[in-house]
């Protein structure tokens, strides 16, 4: 199933990104939630740093250089197989749909797949919802 990632590297990833959106959250403590929205959602998503990514994280924070250095430091190929992952976590595809999640993934240009791996706030819990539902974990 995984031919340019190991679940070990998908795991360390993970825990980068964990590590990364706890920093944000730190920084996000100290702000009001209503200075980071202008209007209140009715229904839906009423946390309003979950739309903010890594953003408000300074691009020279550590753990934010760190984990940006893992994800470039991968090959192209094991992004794809990354994003399909991911793709997997948050319920775009089923775990028995890998082919096609990688297919996708291999569609899309390898910046935008940078992209939207690094700008996921919860990367780390679909990454190992994902290696769970492929019983990889």
């Amino acid at each position: 199933m995984l031919e340019k990632i190991n679940v070990a590297e998908v795991k360390h990833i993970a825990e980068m990104a964990k590590a990364a959106r706890e920093a944000r959250d730190q920084m996000l403590d100290k702000i009001r939630g209503e200075d980071l929205v202008e209007i209140k959602p009715v229904k839906g998503e009423h946390n309003p740093g979950a739309g903010l990514g890594l953003d408000p994280l300074p691009t020279d924070h550590p753990v934010r250089v760190a984990f940006n250095e893992a994800i470039s430091s991968l090959s192209t190929s094991a992004r794809r197989e990354l994003r399909a992952l991911l793709s997997i976590g948050q319920g775009d595809y089923a775990a028995k749909d890998w082919e096609q999640a990688v297919a996708e993934a291999s569609a899309a240009r390898d910046e935008d797949t940078i992209a939207i791996i690094f700008d996921e706030a919860d990367l780390h819990d679909f990454l190992m919802k994902a290696l769970h539902e492929l019983r990889l974990s």
